[in-house]
This record gives structure tokens, C-alpha cells and sequence, in this order.
């Protein structure tokens, strides 16, 4: 929202520095984007013209002898729609216009003529972009004036960015009503009465609403006997500083109103409207409308138009259509402000792609009390730049006349949720300046009325933030709540989600964060052939149109880009959401931890070995042990368990935590790594995380000592079958061990001779410590012993 200074000031008597009022409307959620202060037109002044003469072998220019108050000079022109006793723009030599273009002194040596200045159409001037001849000015202008003056040129503008809550200030009364407010300025509010020397509008034209659910109100207008033509230039120029491009004096006029009021309006040829008649009503399913900007529409049941008594002639609150529309040859209009339901203006602008200011406005939820007054005010206009005749009354179709809400507030729930000790009497003094009027009450309760066009305004609590934003937010002291009403913190499982980032950091992976929507190209590279896959209805890329059913594509996207840009050690992991078809409105949404890593090792230079050595599948069976570890919980492998289509078959394995399968890791499968561009080295992982937060959610970490006592160590071998997982026989000997192990490490599986065939070995080093005493010889020997009976009991047999 672009906010002329001069039209604030015309609205409510705002004299103080524009970075003061800037620094105050922002306190006042109002938010400043920028202060526009434009440059000036040097050297293009007012001039009268004193005569225009024929040139003798130049048809399509004349000479003009101008006088701006400096005496007269002579100036070429081409154009031909002025003449003695007209003031003009007038650039001197010297001057540079809009578009860069730099006036200097002309000399037309087949002529005989010295052309001193040029005379200035609006385009010329940045006014418009109307090049069909010279801009006129009022008679009353004068007469060697500063055009950059006049047309408002220096105009310095503040940008806003209006929050969807506050759709009052989406036109300049409301933002004035905010200023006058914080100022304790009287707000002028623009005279919308008019004499109307017209036939009554009822007579001309009729309106039936078919859905006053999504349209509660609609105030039709009419002015006739119109001359079309360009706007007086102090409109044009008030509509170009608010971002609005000049058209024609009745198109002007409805985006003028617009502006002030925040009301959109629309004005219909009455002469092309069939029957003279207006109807709202749902559009059927395949009902085509081309609009203004010329592209043809198809409609859908969930689109409102408005109809004349044989088609569509406009789309509700979007924007008009081209069979209807105000041209050269309109004479009557019919002015539509009517106010359509926020939700079905929002879903036909969405569904069509098709966002505009009136769109913008209705979106928000626009002041139904205000319909009528900006028709009239429409008119009065039309009267003013368009000499219309405005036709008495107006068609007013409504429900029930908008009233003001009704609402309370208690001064001590204000101050408990403030912080503060604002007397009531302050409270209603703050209220009064947006015109939220007291109708009653008492200290303990103050009984309020809202206004139409606070349509943000529901609840006791909004109430609160209003008092908070006038009374101003640099203003409350700050202070820490008190009594047990106090809340805040995280929660548990928000507690443990942490706990596990940080886990993912600690294991040395880098957290990714990647977009959530993904496209068939993608999916189809992992080999995934699953059609059930969840469908965006309004995707922001049409390729994108689905929801990612799995992490693992778009890390593999970030592994492939780091790779191109010569990254040799990939480590990538995140935590986010995946989502499946759920056969209800809302899809099955699922927390997931993935991880890639694909290149090299750089850590294995100083850790391991000299050289840096390439990523496999231990690497990722070991972040993951390392997170779980992290969050105290126990990972389980499953060989045998069965993995997608985009890991490599023998060289993954599923995970278990708790005894729940969440996902599985492994090298991915050459196929998906080609797709990708990634190295054949490249490793993933994809478990959902709920078991891991639920299990860690409400733990507390208890502290232990680290033993100031020597612990033993142990080489244990086992000869197991070649399904017995590793993990199954370390908890084992883990649980078997007791208290005094405090740790199983797996160091070596061995196959051959002279194990026999369908068997394996796997080593164990199994350390031993107590925490009050140094272990002797019998306490280990009675551990060991314990831990081989145990393994017996699964087969295990241990090597000699």
C-alpha cells in the first residue's frame, strides 16, 4: 500500500518529519517498507499559450508561441488539441523528462524555425502513458509554476505492507484514521454527498443476488451523459505515486475510490449490459468469460460472477470482463461496490492464478458499511472530471444493514497479559481515537463497539493487542509473569526432537533442509512404481506437484549438487516430514531421520590412515548407532529384513529401535546412483524418528562418574550361523555381563577354514570396570563364564 504524503495530509493534519511518521506508523504494526522521495522535473514549467500558426510545408506540426513569465518563445508541436489561452507544460532547454530524454534548443534549418522548449504530453511526464496530445491544465494553474508542483511530482510516498489482519488500512482513510489516532489529529473524512439532478438508478438497471452468502451486500450506482477522456492531472498523478496506472477519467475514478476507501469498485457500460441488469450467481461448471486483460476463463461451481440477464460480465471481486467494459464510446455507467466473501474471492484469484488489487482486498474481508458510501463518492467524481449527470439514489440489495460488534474487555485481564497498570478510563481513551466507542460497563468490565470496518476485531484477546499497539509497545516496561498462570517452555517431545539434532551434529553429519514437494521425474529414478503418491492442488511448480513420500530423493539431489561443485566428503542428514495417502482429507504425515554420505572420508587422514578412504556401509551403521546411542537407546540391524528398490540388494540392512522396524540403510542401488550423478560410494539411511522421541521424551540424563579404577578388556570369538545378527549376540553378552560390563564392541567377522560352511565368527572386545575397586581375576572369570553360558543358549560357540 503506497501512501502520498500530500493525500495523508489532506485526510488528517499530519505535520511532523516523514521518518517520524515512518517510526510511528511502523510501532503501530503499520509496516514501513520504504520512503519514496522522488526527483523532481527541472526546467518544466507552466506556460500559456498566446498563438498556434501553421508552418508552410509542415502539415503534422505547428508553431506555438508560448509564455511562461519570462516573456514569449517560439516551440514546435505536433500535437493539435490546444490552443490560445490553454496552459501547458512547457520544458525548457536543459530539462531531461521521464525516460531520460534531454531538451535542448532545436534548429529546423529547412524550416527557418528555432524551436525553444518542447510542449509535454502526460507519458512524457511520467503522468500516464497518453501521447495523444499536449497535458492541459486547469485554468486556475499558474502561470510559470513548477509542473513537478503541480502534477505532485515531488510527492513523497511511504510504502506499507499491510498484514492480511488490518484490511481497513488498504485504503488511505484507514491508514489515516491510524494516524490521526496516534497524533490526536481530527480524521477529514471525503464528502461522498452529491446532488443528483438524474433519472432514479432503480430505473435503470436491476440487481438480484442468487448467493448472499458470498455476496451480503450490493450497491449499484449509475452517472450518465459521460464524456470519456483522460483524468485532470492531479488525479493522474496521485494514482501513478500509488502504483496505479492512469486509464481513462472513469476507470481513474473507480481505482481512485478503491484507494481511498479500500472499497473496490467496478464500472460497467450500462449500454452493454443486456436487460439492464445485474445478477450474482454461481457460475456453471465449463462457463467461460474472457477478462480485461484479454486471456478467455473457464469457470468451475466454486466461482462467483456477475451476470447481465444473458452472460457473465465479470468474475466477483477479481476483475471485469472485455464484452462489458468502459470504452471512448460509454456514456452511462453503472458503478458496482458490493462486498464478497473473503474465502470464495480467495479461492477463485488462487484457482486462476488471476490476483489483482480488488482481489487483494476482498481476500482480506472488506467493510460491508462502507458499499454505499463509496458508490455515491464515485459519482461524485464522475460528476466532477467526466461532467456526468449522477442519477438519484442507488440499488441497495442486503440481508440485513452491517452492524457494529458488540464486544468486552476486563482492564485486569489487559494488564495481567501486558504487563503494565493502565487505568480503565486510558483504556476507552485509547479505544475512542480508532472510533471503538465505549457503550457502557464498569471498572471490572468495559462494554465496547466495533466498528464495520474492523473486521479483524472478534475476541476479547484481539481487544488487548489493540490497547498494546495504541498505547505503544516501547512503552511497556518489560517484567516476567507471575503466579502460576505462567507457561511457556518446551515441551518434552520437543525436548527430545532437539536432543536429536544435536545427536544427528555429534555423529558428524551437516543438517540439510530441503524442499518438501517433489516431482514423477524424481520418483521415478528411485524405481519406486507405488502410484499412490499425494497431489498438491495448487502447486508453486507444476513439475513439483506432489508431496515427498520419503527423504531420500531430494538428499540424493543435494549430494548430486555438491558433488558437481567438487564437495569430496558428502555427509548430509534431515529431519522432516513425509507423507503418504491416508483416504481422508488431511494425508498420513510421518517425522523421518535421513542421511546421505557419499565420496570420501577426509576425517580417515587423521583418525585412520594417511590417506582419505571412501565412505561404505559401516560408516552409516554407525552414524546411526551413534545417534540412537546419543538419544540412549539400542539399534538393532536386520540383515534379512527387505528393503525399496533403490538400495543395493546384499548390501543393506532394515533397522529396529525398541523393537519396532522404523527403516532400513544400505549403498544405493547403481541404477538410482547413475540416475542421481553420484558416486556408486554412496550410502542412506531413512528411519522414522516417533520410536526415538517417545522412547527419549521425559528422560532424564543422570550423571555418572567416570571409575578412577583400571578396567580389564577380553577377546571373545564366537562361532555363530551365518543368521545370527551381530547386534543380537552383543546384547547377549551385554546383558549377561551385568553391571560391571561397560562395553561391546564388534571388532572382526571372520569366514573360512576351518569354520565350517554356513558359519561365521565375529570377535568381541569386552571391557570390564568397576566403580570401587580394581576387578581381580575371579570377577572377570566369572563375568566370562557367564557370558559364554549365555551365547550357548543361542548356539554360539566359543573359539578356542
Amino acid at each position: 500500500m503506497k501512501v502520498p504524503l500530500s493525500w495523508l495530509r489532506e485526510l488528517t493534519p499530519v505535520d511532523v518529519d516523514v521518518d517520524v511518521l515512518a517510526a510511528r506508523l511502523h510501532d503501530l504494526g503499520l509496516i514501513v517498507e520504504a520512503v519514496h522521495t522522488p526527483t523532481p522535473l527541472d526546467h518544466v514549467v507552466v506556460a500559456e499559450v498566446k498563438e498556434c500558426r501553421a508552418i508552410e510545408g509542415a502539415d503534422r506540426v505547428q508553431l506555438v508561441i508560448v509564455d511562461d513569465g519570462s516573456g514569449p518563445r517560439e516551440v514546435m508541436c505536433g500535437a493539435f488539441n490546444f490552443g490560445p489561452g490553454d496552459r501547458v507544460p512547457l520544458a525548457l532547454p536543459g530539462a531531461v523528462l521521464a525516460g531520460g530524454l534531454r531538451i535542448d534548443v532545436r534548429e529546423v534549418r529547412s524550416l527557418g524555425i528555432t524551436s525553444h522548449g518542447m510542449l509535454c504530453a502526460p507519458d512524457e511526464l511520467g503522468v500516464g502513458e497518453d501521447h495523444d496530445g499536449i497535458l492541459v491544465f486547469d485554468s486556475a494553474v499558474e502561470v510559470g509554476g513548477d509542473v513537478a508542483t503541480v502534477l505532485g511530482l515531488t510527492e513523497t510516498v511511504i510504502e506499507l505492507e499491510i498484514t492480511p489482519n488490518r484490511p481497513d488500512c488498504m485504503g488511505m482513510v484507514g491508514v489515516a484514521r491510524e494516524v490521526a489516532a496516534a497524533f490526536g489529529l481530527p480524521l477529514r473524512v471525503p464528502d461522498s454527498t452529491v446532488e443528483a439532478t438524474g433519472a432514479d438508478v432503480a430505473t435503470l438497471a436491476s440487481v438480484e443476488v442468487h448467493d448472499p452468502a458470498r455476496c451480503p451486500r450490493y450497491v449499484a450506482a449509475a452517472a450518465v451523459d459521460i464524456t470519456i477522456g483522460p483524468s485532470p492531472a492531479w488525479m493522474a498523478a496521485r494514482l501513478q505515486a500509488c502504483g496505479v496506472r492512469p486509464i481513462n477519467n472513469v476507470v481513474d475514478v473507480t481505482n481512485y475510490v478503491m484507494l481511498e476507501w479500500g472499497q473496490p469498485l467496478h464500472g460497467f457500460d450500462l449500454d452493454l449490459l443486456s436487460g439492464n441488469a445485474v445478477v450474482v450467481r454461481d457460475a456453471h461448471a465449463g462457463e467461460t468469460l474472457r477478462t480485461l486483460d484479454g486471456e478467455l476463463r473457464t469457470l468451475v461451481g466454486a466461482d462467483l460472477l456477475i451476470c447481465d440477464a444473458e452472460r457473465p460480465v465479470a468474475i466477483a471481486g477479481v476483475m471485469g470482463g472485455e464484452d462489458s467494459e468502459v470504452s471512448p464510446a460509454t456514456t452511462r455507467v453503472l458503478v458496482e461496490s458490493a462486498n464478497f466473501a473473503a474465502p470464495s474471492v480467495m479461492g477463485t484469484s488462487k484457482r486462476l492464478g488471476l490476483r489483482t488489487e480488488a482481489s487483494a482486498r476482498f481476500e482480506r474481508g472488506v467493510d460491508p458499511g462502507v458499499c454505499e458510501v463509496a458508490a455515491l463518492r464515485a459519482v461524485k467524481l464522475l460528476r466532477d472530471v467526466a461532467g456526468a449527470v449522477v442519477c438519484a439514489g442507488t440499488v441497495d440489495v442486503k440481508e440485513a444493514d452491517p452492524t457494529p460488534r458488540a464486544l468486552s474487555v476486563r482492564p485486569t485481564r489487559v494488564n495481567r497479559l501486558l504487563g503494565t497498570d493502565l487505568e480503565p478510563a486510558l483504556m476507552l481513551e485509547l479505544l475512542a481515537g480508532i472510533e471503538i466507542d465505549s457503550t457502557g460497563g464498569d471498572d471490572l468490565e468495559l462494554h465496547v463497539r466495533v466498528p464495520t470496518w474492523r473486521v479483524d476485531l472478534e475476541r476479547e484477546i484481539d481487544l488487548v493487542e489493540e490497547i498494546a499497539r495504541l498505547y505503544g509497545y516501547n512503552n511497556i516496561e518489560r517484567s516476567l509473569p507471575g503466579g502460576r498462570d505462567r507457561v511457556g517452555g518446551l515441551t518434552a517431545a520437543q525436548h527430545a526432537e532437539r536432543r536429536l539434532r544435536d545427536a544427528v551434529l555429534a555423529a558428524g553429519a551437516d543438517e540439510a533442509q530441503t524442499t518438501t514437494f517433489v516431482s514423477d521425474e524424481i520418483l521415478d529414478r528411485l524405481g519406486w512404481t507405488d502410484p499412490a503418491r499425494v497431489v498438491v492442488l495448487n502447486p508453486l511448480q507444476e513439475e513439483n506437484r506432489y508431496l515427498r513420500p520419503s527423504l531420500v530423493p531430494n538428499l540424493l539431489q543435494g549430494a548430486a549438487y555438491n558433488t558437481a561443485r567438487g564437495m569430496r566428503s558428502i555427509r548430509l542428514a534431515e529431519i522432516g516430514s513425509v507423507f503418504a495417502p491416508s483416504g481422508e482429507l488431511l494425508p498420513e504425515e510421518r517425522i523421518m531421520l535421513g542421511a546421505v554420505f557419499s565420496g570420501v572420508d577426509l576425517d580417515a587422514r587423521v583418525h585412520r590412515t594417511r590417506r582419505a578412504r571412501k565412505f561404505d556401509v559401516y560408516d552409516m551403521k554407525g552414524f546411526l548407532e551413534s545417534v540412537c546411542a546419543d538419544m540412549g537407546l539400542e539399534l538393532e540391524v536386520d540383515g534379512t529384513a527387505e528393503v525399496g528398490p533403490e538400495l543395493h540388494p546384499g548390501r543393506a540392512a532394515g533397522v529396529r529401535i525398541a523393537g519396532c522396524d522404523v527403516g532400513g540403510f544400505g549403498q544405493v542401488h547403481p541404477r538410482v546412483a547413475d540416475a542421481f550423478d553420484v558416486a556408486v560410494e554412496t550410502f542412506v539411511a531413512e528411519i522414522e524418528i516417533g520410536p526415538l522421541l517417545v522412547a527419549h521424551a521425559g528422560r532424564v540424563e543422570a550423571y555418572e562418574p567416570v571409575s578412577s579404577y583400571p578396567a580389564a578388556r577380553v577377546d571373545l570369538a564366537f562361532v555363530v550361523g551365518e543368521e545370527m545378527p551381530a547386534a543380537r549376540l552383543a546384547a547377549t553378552i551385554r546383558d549377561a555381563a551385568g553391571p560391571l560390563c561397560h562395553g561391546v564392541d564388534l571388532f572382526d567377522v571372520y569366514r573360512g577354514d576351518p569354520l565350517d560352511a554356513g558359519h561365521k565368527s565375529l570377535a568381541f572386545e569386552v571391557t570390564f570396570q568397576a566403580d570401587d575397586r580394581t576387578l581381580t581375576d575371579k570377577d572377570v572369570t566369572r563375568a566370562v563364564e557367564d557370558v559364554v553360558t549365555a551365547c550357548a543358549d543361542l548356539g554360539a560357540v566359543l573359539r578356542s
